[in-house]
């Protein structure tokens, strides 16, 4: 059978920029006819080229366009993307975005059509939400997340998570910060002695507190030129437990100078 200018023998088989593999091929009408859905793996890409020709050696092949094909709701794709993203996420983070699938978004959008997924059915599933801002700018923002990745497998011509700072965090309360002084009286009140020295690199340093609970005494430095903290794990509530680990994002790792006169208070507690 000839081939197309971009064939190779039978069948193409062509890597895209978002890293799957799409396959084509010319049939028996002399045109060129796609797979309807790209491929993770160049294999399954190859095996479904393998499946087109023997239609056309059998006598039963028809272009696959007009073929009858399971429509592909958002719930089997949604689970998919889980699935491939194995690597990319942290487990914490693949907790949550677990539960933001499992409890906001699928109850909604688990059997609508991917290709049937537009703006309107968006904006209402968000204004139904219950008034939980941070939840909600997450859930949303997963939601955006797995429909570009349909995007760019070409499943859908547009993204329809086009709401307007939907994704952005809103703090229902600010947080107070409490001034030097503040934090040193915080500190002097506690009477568990071991716990003063922690309030004090809180208030001083600015970890959060997963930062904090997760410090060693080799990560503190105490010398006459230096007073600081390094930040090289942090704690995670996992499953009902506590799972230390590397923090999320390599700007985390880093040292923060600590007031100097923190020195002797750090020391004291160093010697508990």
């Amino acid at each position: 059978m000839p081939a197309k200018k971009g064939m190779r023998g039978w069948g193409r088989v062509r890597l895209l920029p978002s890293k799957r593999y799409q396959a084509a091929y010319v049939g028996p009408d002399g045109l060129v006819h796609k797979a309807h859905a790209t491929f993770t793996a160049k294999l399954d890409a190859e095996g479904w080229l393998a499946a087109e020709r023997r239609r056309i050696e059998q006598g039963t092949w028809s272009p696959p366009g007009q073929r009858a094909v399971a429509a592909l709701t958002f719930g089997h794709y949604a689970e998919r993307w889980f699935t491939e993203t194995v690597g990319r996420h942290k487990p914490r983070t693949r907790d949550l975005n677990r539960g933001y699938l499992d409890r906001v978004i699928l109850p909604t959008f688990a059997n609508v059509e991917l290709e049937g997924l537009n703006v309107q059915m968006v904006r209402t599933w968000f204004a139904s939400l219950d008034a939980l801002p941070t939840r909600n700018a997450n859930a949303y923002s997963l939601l955006r997340t797995i429909l570009n990745q349909a995007l760019d497998d070409e499943l859908i011509q547009v993204n329809p998570c086009r709401i307007k700072r939907a994704a952005v965090k809103v703090r229902v309360v600010e947080p107070i910060a409490l001034s030097a002084g503040e934090v040193r009286a915080l500190s002097a009140a506690i009477a568990i002695n071991r716990w003063k020295a922690l309030v004090l690199v809180a208030g001083f340093s600015g970890l959060r507190w997963g930062e904090l609970a997760a410090l060693r005494r080799s990560d503190v430095v105490l010398t006459d030129s230096e007073c600081s903290v390094t930040v090289a794990r942090a704690v995670v509530r996992r499953t009902g437990e506590f799972v230390i680990g590397r923090p999320k994002s390599h700007a985390a790792l880093r040292t923060v100078p600590l007031p100097s006169a923190l020195r002797e208070a750090l020391e004291d507690h160093l010697e508990l």
